[in-house]
């Protein structure tokens, strides 16, 4: 009888032991999701003051960043795409919009990204994109061509001249 009850008291304090260590790693994984970079928050903001509507606000995430390189997934109702970001003189620029073609090496080499940083935002991307559900994907690779935004106002900065930019390319405004 006193086996049992040695036996069943060590179960327990096993069982406490496991359910503390589930806890703590939930925590972790909660907090390590939760956790925003500051450069990932101001490129949230750079693109939410650029596109944000009053009818539709962007929504945006994930965001990975690489060196002075970032792609940002986003939707804006029923559309959706990534952005390729630039940080110049500490601050961040969308250079361009698009869609399936910038989760690639190859995608992102044919637009300027140095071959280094272009693997590293893939495989980053593919793995923060594997939470995502096959409809969002499909959302965010529906884009189409690739929209380049600096090109399009090489004098401008961010604001009003490329809101007008953003709103001509039918991602948005159809």
């Amino acid at each position: 009888m006193q086996m049992k009850k040695r036996s069943r008291s060590l179960f327990f304090s096993a069982m406490l032991q496991v359910g503390s260590l589930f806890t703590c790693l939930a925590i972790v994984t909660a907090t390590a999701h939760a956790s925003v970079t500051s450069e990932q928050a101001a490129i949230v903001h750079v693109i939410s003051k650029t596109y944000d509507r009053p009818d539709a606000k962007v929504q945006i995430a994930p965001v990975v960043v690489e060196a002075d390189y970032a792609i940002a997934d986003w939707t804006q109702g029923d559309k959706g795409g990534r952005a390729l970001l630039q940080k110049s003189q500490s601050q961040w620029e969308i250079l361009l919009c698009g869609g399936a073609g910038l989760k690639t090496v190859s995608g992102l080499v044919s637009t300027g990204i140095p071959s280094k940083q272009a693997k590293a935002l893939a495989q980053k991307l593919k793995i923060a994109e594997k939470s995502l559900s096959a409809s969002h994907l499909k959302q965010l690779d529906s884009f189409g061509q690739i929209v380049h935004m600096k090109q399009a106002h090489p004098n401008s900065t961010h604001g009003p001249a490329k809101n007008a930019a953003h709103g001509e390319h039918k991602a948005h405004h159809d």
